[in-house]
């Protein structure tokens, strides 16, 4: 952390060191409609997505006043979606096609596994403050833009651009890529 005033001296200049580990496991469970309309597909979709979080502390392992250490958590969420996609497929040739998608919907989070409170202890030893903080917002909505790359019967990769949008925090914009093997 480097804390330097306009033109004059600096005012903290610490290097933290650290590390930690996590666990992120996810399920989906999703249904819609399909219409069709020649090599397009298009109609609703409703989703249940659940994550479970598991973070295995964190700790600058510093003596430093601004050191940070994290306790173990668990976390736990569950969202529910509506929404519309529209779904293509462009056969190229016998063994490869390309299958662009977009998607759009609106998430209403039924759990977040986040305390609203929580304490910070000096790492001195010198005493705790109780830090109370906002909800989060739990109605806002996701978008979609990708591709999947079909390369044989039961290998895809897919790439794809995703957005959640009018949250009281922002936006927050996600690149994937991914392998998918079907069996």
């Amino acid at each position: 952390m480097h804390i330097q005033s306009v033109g004059g001296p600096v005012l903290l200049d610490n290097t933290l060191s650290g590390e930690t580990e996590a666990l992120f496991v996810s399920t989906r469970l999703m249904s819609g409609y399909d219409f069709s309309l020649g090599a397009w597909r298009t109609g609703p979709l409703v989703e249940m997505d659940y994550t479970h979080y598991r973070i295995n502390g964190f700790d600058d392992r510093e003596s430093l006043r601004t050191a940070v250490r994290y306790e173990k958590q668990n976390l736990n969420s569950l969202e529910a979606r509506l929404g519309w996609r529209v779904r293509g497929n462009i056969d190229l040739d016998s063994t490869f096609s390309l299958q662009p998608y977009a998607s759009v919907s609106w998430v209403n989070e039924l759990a977040d596994g986040l305390n609203d409170r929580f304490t910070v202890h000096a790492r001195d030893g010198g005493g705790a403050r109780s830090v109370q903080v906002t909800s989060p917002d739990k109605h806002f909505g996701r978008a979609a833009l990708g591709l999947q790359w079909v390369t044989a019967k039961h290998l895809n990769v897919y790439t794809e651009v995703g957005s959640r949008f009018a949250h009281d925090d922002g936006y927050q914009t996600q690149y994937t890529s991914d392998l998918q093997c079907m069996f």
